[in-house]
Parts: C-alpha cells; structure tokens; sequence
C-alpha cells in the first residue's frame, strides 16, 4: 500500500463583470475556499476568494488587479444556506426568507406561487443523503447566481 495525495487545482468560477453605477468596470473570479457541511447547525456555508481582473475592450479577463486600488482588493465572500430562507426544491436558487412566506394578510408570497419550495440547509440536505451530487457544479450554480443579481459585491 501507499499513500496518495491529492492535488487538484481549487475550483475557480469566472463569476462575470464588476458592476458599479452600471458600468463594468472589472471582471472578477470567485476560487472556493471552503465548503463546511454542519447537520446539526443545520447549515451549509460556502466561502469563496473574490479576485478582481482588468477588463479587456473585447469583454475578456485581463491581468489580475494588483490591489493599490480599494476598490480592486481580493475579498471574500461567505454564503450560508440554513433554515432562514426558502429556495426552489429543484435548482437550489433562493427564493425568499422563511418570514416572508405569508404576507399580512394571508397570502402566499407570490415568490412562492406555483413552485415546491423548502428551508435553503434542507435543499443541501436532501442532496447529501439521495443524490449523487457533482459538488463543484452546485457551487458553480450558487456563485454564477450570486454574481447575477450583484450579491457577491454586498458585505457579508
């Protein structure tokens, strides 16, 4: 027998353009830090390394930022799934936070309306004990959303 080590390179998402006042003004690169699976908090948090780049004329990754600039610092960024918030059953996106269910008056959130939906942990849960998950897709998917409605900017 012998002992084997595993060096795969980190998995690093290219999360899109850095947005300020609606302007592209970077493109940034998300590198996983840390995945954490806690049952019995009941949560799920995912730690990526923001990276900024320059941002060519033709929409492509430049060099890194070196980080003189505030504004251009790598950062990171914690996303915790647990049971404050519901998201879609079958994809995993977010959809609204568990007070919110029910507005004042009685109603379903029409965030709700017409879909199957669960505590956030609860979707990360189910995948850990029923399916056959590719991890790096699923937190490919979380980022890739993140950077889609400008979360991944917001502090923690």
């Amino acid at each position: 027998m012998s002992l084997v080590r595993y060096t795969n390179a980190p998995l690093t998402i290219e999360s899109g353009d850095m947005v300020v006042a609606g302007v592209a003004i970077a493109k940034i690169k998300a590198t996983l830090d840390f995945l954490k699976y806690n049952p019995t908090a009941k949560e799920v948090t995912i730690q990526v390394i923001i990276t900024p780049y320059a941002r060519n004329a033709d929409g492509t990754f430049g060099d890194k930022l070196d980080g003189t600039n505030p504004a251009f610092r790598s950062f990171t960024k914690m996303f915790t799934a647990n049971m404050q918030h519901y998201c879609d059953a079958n994809t995993g996106q977010v959809l609204c936070a568990v007070a919110d269910e029910y507005a004042a008056d009685g109603t379903l959130n029409p965030l709700l309306v017409n879909k199957t939906y669960c505590p956030e942990f609860e979707f990360y849960d189910n995948l850990a004990f029923s399916q056959a998950v590719v991890i790096n897709t699923l937190i490919t998917n979380r980022i890739q959303l993140a950077a889609a409605t400008g979360e991944i900017l917001q502090a923690n």
